[in-house]
């Protein structure tokens, strides 16, 4: 199988509709827990940029009595953060400064 390089059409792509530059790069792990009342999968990627907020959003448009919640680190350019999405709406936006006592705790939990 052959493989093409991106263009700059499909990186504007991905940023319009994902928000960042291409697909994630690889999945870390998938865990999916249940208990009486909920189902909750956790996926841990890589990905370049960005979090994939657009890309989330559209997700919870399509299901619209799921919450998406996700939480993202770019330890080069310094930025940490956790947003929760529902019906296309980002109900929880958090963004810490980077050395913040709250960025700290959220790079702690999601550095391995």
């Amino acid at each position: 199988m052959l493989f093409r390089s991106p263009t700059s059409a499909d990186v504007q792509w991905s940023i319009d509709n994902w928000g960042t530059k291409w697909n994630c790069d690889e999945e870390l792990s998938w865990d999916i827990t249940k208990d009486n009342n909920s189902t909750k999968a956790n996926i841990f990627y890589l990905t370049a940029w960005n979090a994939p907020t657009r890309l989330l959003i559209t997700a919870s448009k399509i299901y619209p009595n799921i919450t998406f919640q996700h939480e993202y680190i770019d330890d080069k350019m310094k930025f940490v953060g956790r947003q929760k999405i529902i019906n296309g709406n980002i109900i929880e936006d958090l963004n810490p400064d980077w050395y913040s006592k709250e960025g700290i705790e959220l790079r702690e939990l999601l550095m391995p």
